[in-house]
């Protein structure tokens, strides 16, 4: 799916005119990673990059990964949905892992443990956040326990 039927679609889905189209001036400044880092405990967090946009209820950015990486099994009390865009990766979600690529949808729910590795290329989507978290960070929890240990990595 192209970058422009991408945009149509979350046009046609969010209904806020002026929401989609803040989102469409960011969406190509958005093309890049997102790195958690620890914060003590096993408390993380993450930068978001240039282009996301808060709305209302939902936030939405544009994420790249470089191939090869990888976030840790965390969770967040956000619920969740990538749409990939570019490239393959692997994902787990309570320890169900499978691969996805271009056209793929994966739900988060709220605070299910989950992780995500790009494969041999870079890996592009889309993310939202529900509910909507303004102010550039967003929580994220380190796995504990045995949940803690990678579905995708061994």
């Amino acid at each position: 799916m192209s970058k422009e039927a991408v945009l149509q679609v979350l046009e046609r889905a969010i209904g806020d005119q002026a929401f989609a189209s803040q989102l469409k001036a960011n969406f190509e400044a958005a093309i890049k990673g997102y790195d958690l880092t620890a914060e003590g405990g096993n408390r993380m967090r993450f930068e978001r990059p240039p282009g996301w946009v808060d709305g209302e209820r939902a936030s939405i950015g544009y994420l790249r990964m470089a191939p090869g990486t990888f976030s840790k099994p965390h969770w967040h009390d956000e619920e969740q949905f990538i749409y990939v865009t570019k490239g393959r990766a692997r994902v787990a979600v309570e320890g169900e892992a499978g691969e996805v690529g271009p056209g793929a949808l994966v739900h988060f729910p709220p605070r299910a443990v989950h992780e995500v590795m790009a494969l041999e290329e870079p890996v592009e989507f889309l993310l939202s956040l529900h509910p909507a978290r303004s102010g550039g960070q967003v929580s994220a929890f380190g796995a504990e326990g045995e949940k803690a240990r990678s579905a995708l990595r061994g």
